[in-house]
């Protein structure tokens, strides 16, 4: 038995495939309790908002910077950078300057 790959198909055949698929799919729909859909909206519908306390230390003259609690997956805090969806924070410490001498007279 030899099979056909989607490369091998005319457009028209993967049309066909397509429409045969969906309807396929809409045999087995049936109604979706109300309960059901509402809990499954909830989880697309608002992230899950996360609080992340780095804590930083003095590391050989540069700031490192490692979470106190476990991150989610998509988020990375790696020496002075805190890497989250669609940012990056990169934290800086300003060196304190000396307070400056009055000239001698």
């Amino acid at each position: 038995m030899s099979e056909r790959t989607l490369l091998g198909m005319s457009d028209a055949e993967f049309d066909a495939l397509i429409e045969r698929y969906i309807e396929r799919g809409l045999q087995d729909a049936g109604d979706l309790e109300t309960d059901l859909f509402f809990d499954a909206l909830s989880d697309f519908a608002a992230p899950i908002e996360a609080a992340i306390a780095p804590l930083g230390e003095w590391y050989k003259g540069h700031l490192t910077l490692r979470p106190e609690k476990p991150v989610p997956p998509e988020v990375v805090v790696q020496d002075n950078r805190i890497v989250a969806p669609g940012f990056t924070f990169v934290i800086r410490i300003k060196q304190p300057t000396p307070p400056s001498k009055p000239a001698k007279r």
